[in-house]
């Protein structure tokens, strides 16, 4: 099993059985974590607004503590010593605090701190001393520090190191570690080096100084950790080195093929030299020593800078892939249509397709560098998938093989515009394809280019397809929908009225719904208020066990879903923080059971299951009739504000009716629309005359 971080998750994996126990209680992105070594406790922290550092009971995954804003912005670097009772923080922010925490007593103060020199750089990396856990080291690209702590204080040097000093090139710092049975400690470096830190004598444990500095290798180090009796490096070249404590090579790993290393980890159950291959023959490789001995360590898992996660069992020298993941920016998601299928495409230029119900990839492709995977989808069959490049090209692929469509080498890529392909549609038989560049291509040899057009988006424009040629789109109608608020996202609203309506989502948290052939907003309603406005709206499909639709959407950072039909009723909504730095896309299942949200610079793909019993529980608990929306109103139905609005609109009425009047008076539910807008002008709004003739049409 295998611990890495997706996102604000924490994710336990059982490669063997594919599975996933996720660690959820970060509402920011996890920015550090570590692990004790019998690997029974896990400590997470993030970095932003309300940052938390939680530690968890991997056996349960239970978190057992949690320490609230530990630094006011966050952990940069956290460490847990070794007999797992202490953990140490380094903050994010500048100038670094440096904390240590008795976790299992004191979740609220830490037991000791310092501030470093904010010359001393960004320290992102620190650990204890496996054999004294009063002691640290810590380190950024350009200054390595040492601590020692006791309950009273704790102390700190930052030993000075230049290339002058021993006339060699030191490079940037990467990892430090303690040397095991030596007052030493070591320091990998860009450059290939390792830096060998003595006790420079005086009281103080953390009084250090360089000793001398051991030129390894020309490729830079990325990792320095230890296993048993060896210390383990990593470089960029994906290549694992063993070496002794005088640092003398017994044994390397180069055959991996996984990109450069971030990450060594080593299994807690020791090995022995006793497991025989059918020949008899030890099944560990022999050390690069003079005898030769069998290499015997335990097994390890590497990660890579390009997202791949690798196991390795030492005793057969067998490499075995956990996770080869997308290592830049994902926009690019789309459902299959009728299939458990979902495809995934990243800047990195890879596209995956997974089936998502059994966990499993069924195919793979890998662009060059230059085509960043921006948008997709497939077509109605889900026998095509349409892929938009940021270079502006499309490409029409087999929704199963992910090879293009055509003859030898002939490619279905259509190379009309240079600008990023942001949105990609099919029509409903699969004829044409839609960007939004405002370009439409025909399936097949043809390509049909939209006339340039004011590309505001307060404007809901339509377009003739059928009588339309080779540049020559038609233009039905452009109707300026807004005259203030952005439209932001619209969607189709499914056929529960009897008219068909356009909703739009807007930047003041409203939706609209405009009749689809009048163009006339018919209803203007609140909208999901979670911190920002909506930036994608989907329907979902209808269930036969259920008569009410629904439909999800997403915002800055939250998925959620609404119930339908539109009513404004803020019971009938929900969220959850989904990606902390930014959801960038939201598809559903063919089924509804599912949705997926991509988080773009996370790397990330998050699949989330539909709950509807606990949306419509939040929406009966809401209450019925106007009881949901008193509680918009200041004070609610009892406050001010409601006596306030009940006098405007009774006083509407008798306006209505006529003041001098002594006819009897006739009391009504309603309002004419006449009066509305004087309504509005008591209550503090103040429309403009062009809005009030727009609402009155």
């Amino acid at each position: 099993m295998a611990l890495f971080v997706c996102t604000h998750v924490g994710v336990m994996f059982d490669w063997e059985g594919n599975k996933q126990q996720l660690l959820q209680g970060h509402c920011n992105a996890i920015s550090c974590t570590c692990v004790s070594e019998d690997r029974r406790w896990i400590a997470t922290a993030d970095r932003g607004t309300d940052s938390m550092v939680i530690l968890w009971d991997s056996f349960t995954t239970i978190p057992v503590q949690t320490i609230f804003e530990a630094h006011p912005d966050g952990c940069a670097a956290i460490a847990m010593s070794p007999d797992a009772k202490y953990i140490a923080t380094i903050s994010y922010n500048l100038p670094q605090t440096v904390s240590v925490w008795d976790w299992t007593n004191n979740g609220e103060t830490p037991m000791c701190s310092a501030t470093l020199d904010g010359d001393f750089g960004k320290q992102t990396y620190i650990t204890f001393n496996a054999e004294d856990s009063s002691q640290l080291v810590s380190n950024s690209e350009t200054q390595v520090v040492f601590y020692s702590w006791n309950e009273s204080g704790l102390e700190y040097v930052a030993p000075p190191l230049t290339d002058k000093d021993f006339n060699r090139s030191v490079g940037l710092y990467s990892q430090s570690i303690f040397q095991l049975q030596s007052p030493r400690a070591l320091t990998a470096t860009s450059c290939g080096n390792i830096v060998v830190w003595e006790h420079a004598g005086g009281e103080l444990p953390c009084n250090r100084k360089a000793f001398k500095i051991v030129k390894l290798q020309e490729k830079a180090l990325t990792v320095l950790t230890t296993t048993d009796k060896y210390i383990v490096t990593g470089d960029v070249a994906g290549h694992v080195r063993f070496l002794d404590q005088q640092l003398r090579l017994t044994n390397w790993y180069k055959h991996f093929n996984a990109g450069p290393i971030s990450t060594v980890s080593f299994s807690y159950s020791p090995k022995t030299a006793d497991v025989q291959t059918p020949e008899n023959k030890t099944a560990y490789p022999a050390s690069s020593t003079l005898e030769g001995t069998p290499h015997v360590v335990n097994d390890f898992v590497i990660s890579t800078s390009t997202a791949n996660v690798a196991y390795f069992r030492t005793d057969g020298s067998t490499l075995q892939f956990i996770r080869k993941e997308h290592d830049s920016d994902i926009h690019a998601i789309a459902c299959h249509p009728s299939e458990p299928r979902i495809c995934i495409g990243s800047y990195s230029g890879l596209l995956q397709l997974w089936d998502y119900e059994k966990k499993e990839l069924m195919m793979s492709r890998v662009f060059d560098q230059r085509q960043l995977i921006q948008c997709m989808t497939f077509n109605p069959s889900g026998d095509l998938l349409a892929v938009g490049f940021t270079n502006g090209s499309v490409r029409i692929m087999d929704g199963l093989t992910l090879k293009e469509e055509g003859h030898g080498d002939g490619l279905t890529v259509f190379n009309h515009c240079h600008d990023c392909i942001t949105n990609i549609q099919f029509s409903h038989d699969s004829s044409f394809l839609a960007t939004s560049l405002l370009q439409l291509f025909q399936v097949g040899d043809t390509a049909l280019n939209f006339q340039h057009i004011d590309p505001s988006y307060i404007f809901q424009v339509e377009y003739d397809l059928v009588n339309s040629s080779t540049d020559d789109v038609r233009l039905v109608s452009s109707e300026r929908i807004e005259q203030s608020a952005v439209p932001q996202c619209f969607m189709w609203y499914p056929p529960i009225v009897k008219e068909d309506f356009l909703v739009v989502a807007n930047d003041q948290f409203k939706l609209k719904l405009y009749n689809s052939t009048t163009k006339m907003c018919r209803q203007t309603l609140l909208g999901p208020t979670y911190g920002t406005p909506l930036r994608r709206i989907i329907t979902l499909p209808s269930y036969e066990d259920r008569p009410t639709r629904y439909l999800a959407y997403i915002t800055l950072d939250k998925v959620g879903l609404q119930c339908l039909p539109l009513d404004g009723n803020p019971h009938k909504t929900m969220a959850l923080i989904a990606h902390p730095e930014g959801v960038r896309n939201l598809v559903c299942s063919y089924d509804g059971k599912y949705v997926f949200t991509a988080g773009g610079e996370d790397c990330s793909v998050l699949m989330w299951e539909i709950n509807l019993d606990a949306l419509e529980a939040a929406a009966a608990l809401g209450g019925e009739g106007l009881m949901p929306f008193y509680g918009l109103l200041e004070g609610g139905r009892d406050g001010e504000l409601f006596a306030e609005l009940e006098d405007y609109f009774y006083y509407a009425q008798i306006r209505s009716q006529g003041v001098d009047t002594t006819d009897t008076r006739q009391v009504s539910t309603k309002v004419p629309l006449g009066q509305v807008p004087y309504l509005m002008r008591a209550l503090g709004f103040y429309p403009t005359e062009q809005e009030v003739c727009m609402n009155q049409q």
